[in-house]
């Protein structure tokens, strides 16, 4: 009877005699058997009648593989399959031998079982298919197929198994694949955790792949790294959220977490896409702390949801539209902590109608301009088939604007989104990067800003405080029906009940929109802040406070105005106060309430006005030019008329 052994394969000759045969010649005798993949079942307890579970050493020696007729020793090329047979179901370890082994394909059968694989090297060309749990703990598994080569809860071509199987990759482990799996067509887990490392670089025309939810019967699929590293380079790598084949008949939603409970770890992923289709598919992304790495996150098609959402840790989305819906497809993002950095966020459609959906809720996370483009919240360079997303939600723990050096642009309004009596968490404006561009004044009294000022547009309505740190602006301009990048045109303005409060070294801009166009705020807090209220055909801008307004510090308030722009003699409110709360007397740099200023061509002479209502300038003509005048606020803060050297509005 013909012995299926590693030693039956030593030598293959070929002869040819009228027909092919195939004789292999061994030590043992001539067979006219060719060698063939043998499916071997572990059998540690050697039952000869179809394997046994239980722990135990994985070596060429020990005849510890059932393979369907009889137990034999291991043989490189044939398929390993654990958790089949007598024994009951448990948890056990099996020892590879240092030297390594290389099985066609290597599966767990049995959801009660869990094998935990530890030692030396697995590299298999076939398939990972685990029905039953599987760990791997100190050993390196590298599986050199490049389609659907690992599937988590699946099991057969049929994708019929059992669900509940999970893939621990542990301490010391190492999963080298390109294209993995969790739940085909059945429920599956992977968790890579502390010290462990799956990915793998693509070099074939297959696409890299991971895939959580795919198919009927796979929802609530999951992949999570806690603490461990995911890195999946090459060729289209791509982690699908949930996906769906033609014959689904039931939605699919699959889960990436990163982090959980503080757990941190590190993703590298090309891009993170949820598929469309009329079931409606919906994956989601959670980064709870750690630090992923990716080109986009998208919902891919109609009919799919993507959530993202950002918990703690970092994530950073490196593509033009960082996030965003394609057609049809729905994109949410709930920013509640962490930081979120991105080139912009958009979603599909044209500059006049968006046929896809993404909503940023705003909930106390860190929303940061990862490079300098037109819009952090836009269609990201005027492109036709991208819009700005209108759904733009401050919660109650607020939105955290990071422009991290650049001067990024949100094309529609910033909406509460909080419900009726319910306060929202306000706009924070900061820069974590002065170093490549901030705000200052130049000596001329206009204001420079080749970095670090963020610009609203739109009638923004969140309804919490407005604060601008050290080293940051923030912009309020027009939105022109005409502007490239969507979004609603109108007015810019911020919710009359909010404060504005202004840190040292921040600065607060209103653009002119018109003659006297008022900013209404709750109350004001400067401290050696900027002010810049500019003059439009007629009248310098004006800040209308609510209540207090406290001003502290060294501030400096800039009158910036058209350089041919004259103005008209009379008395303009730069800033009033309707509790009569004004505190402070303002003067110009000459230690007194009148100075000389020019503002174009045309010079005047200015009379401040300090009263606890309001703060007014009256201006009056002289008929020669003077020098360019320098207002300040004694003790208090610094008032500055200065003629704008670039026509137009500030960029």
């Amino acid at each position: 009877m013909y012995t299926h052994t590693s030693q039956t394969r030593r030598n293959i000759t070929l002869f040819s005699a009228g027909a092919v045969a195939a004789l292999l010649l061994t030590g043992l005798g001539i067979s006219n058997v060719m060698a063939t993949t043998v499916t071997l079942t572990w059998d540690p307890g050697q039952s000869t009648s179809g394997g046994t579970n239980g722990s135990g050493n994985w070596n060429s020696s020990g005849a510890y593989w059932y393979n369907g007729t009889t137990n034999q020793a291991w043989a490189n090329g044939d398929a390993a399959v654990f958790g089949t047979g007598t024994g009951g179901s448990g948890t056990y370890t099996v020892t590879v031998g240092s030297s390594g082994y290389s099985p066609s394909s290597l599966t767990t059968t049995n959801s009660g079982n869990t094998y935990t694989l530890t030692g030396g090297a697995i590299t298999t060309s076939g398939s990972l298919i685990l029905n039953g749990n599987l760990s791997l703990q100190n050993i390196t598994l590298t599986d050199t197929n490049t389609n659907n080569n690992a599937s988590i809860g699946s099991g057969s071509s049929a994708m019929s198994q059992a669900s509940g199987s999970t893939l621990v990759v542990g301490s010391g482990a190492q999963l080298d694949t390109i294209d993995i799996a969790a739940g085909v067509s059945a429920t599956g887990t992977i968790d890579v955790n502390s010290g462990g490392y799956l990915g793998g670089n693509n070099t074939s025309s297959a696409a890299a792949r991971i895939q959580i939810g795919f198919g009927p019967n796979a929802s609530g699929s999951a992949f999570n790294v806690n603490g461990g590293t995911v890195k999946l380079t090459g060729n289209n790598a791509v982690a699908w959220l949930s996906d769906a084949p033609s014959t689904a008949t039931a939605a699919a939603t699959g889960t990436f977490t990163l982090g959980a409970n503080g757990t941190g770890g590190t993703v590298d992923i090309g891009g993170f896409n949820t598929a469309g289709g009329s079931l409606g598919q919906t994956g989601t992304l959670n980064v709870d702390s750690g630090t992923l790495t990716t080109t986009y996150v998208s919902s891919n098609a109609a009919g799919a949801t993507t959530v993202l959402n950002v918990n703690g840790g970092v994530i950073t989305a490196t593509n033009t539209a960082s996030v965003t819906a394609n057609a049809g497809g729905t994109t949410i993002v709930n920013l509640n902590g962490g930081t979120l950095s991105v080139h912009a966020i958009t979603e599909s459609g044209s500059t006049t109608a968006p046929t896809g959906t993404t909503t940023v809720n705003f909930n106390g996370g860190i929303l940061q301009e990862y490079n300098a483009s037109v819009g952090i919240v836009a269609n990201a360079g005027g492109s036709t088939s991208l819009y700005t997303p209108t759904n733009l939600n401050v919660m109650t723990g607020g939105a955290v604007i990071d422009t991290n050096g650049f001067s990024p642009v949100i094309y529609n309004p910033l909406l509460t989104g909080t419900s009726a009596g319910t306060p929202d968490g306000g706009l924070i404006v900061e820069n974590s990067d002065p170093a490549r561009g901030s705000v200052s004044v130049n000596s001329d009294g206009s204001l420079s800003s080749p970095g670090g000022m963020l610009t609203i547009t739109g009638v923004n309505t969140y309804t919490g405080p407005t604060v601008i740190n050290t080293n940051s602006a923030l912009q309020l301009e027009d939105h022109p029906a005409s502007n490239p990048n969507g979004g609603a045109s109108g007015v810019a303005t911020i919710a009359d009940t909010n404060s504005l409060d202004i840190k040292s070294g921040g600065a607060f801009v209103v653009v002119p929109d018109g003659p006297g166009t008022t900013i209404n705020v709750g109350g004001l807090n400067m401290n050696s802040g900027i002010l810049d209220l500019g003059f439009d055909g007629g009248s310098f801008q004006s800040l209308l406070v609510g209540s207090t307004a406290a001003i502290s510090g060294t501030n400096t308030i800039l009158l910036a105005a058209l350089a041919t722009t004259a103005v008209p003699n009379g008395t303009y409110t730069l800033i009033a106060d309707a509790a009569g709360g004004l505190t402070g007397t303002f003067e110009f740099a000459n230690g007194s309430t009148t100075g000389t200023l020019t503002v174009g061509n045309n010079t005047y002479i200015g009379t401040l006005n300090n009263s606890a209502t309001a703060e007014t300038l009256t201006v009056s003509a002289v008929p020669e030019p003077a020098t360019l005048g320098l207002l300040a606020l004694s003790s208090l803060g610094l008032l500055l008329l200065r003629r704008r050297r670039d026509i137009g509005r500030i960029v």
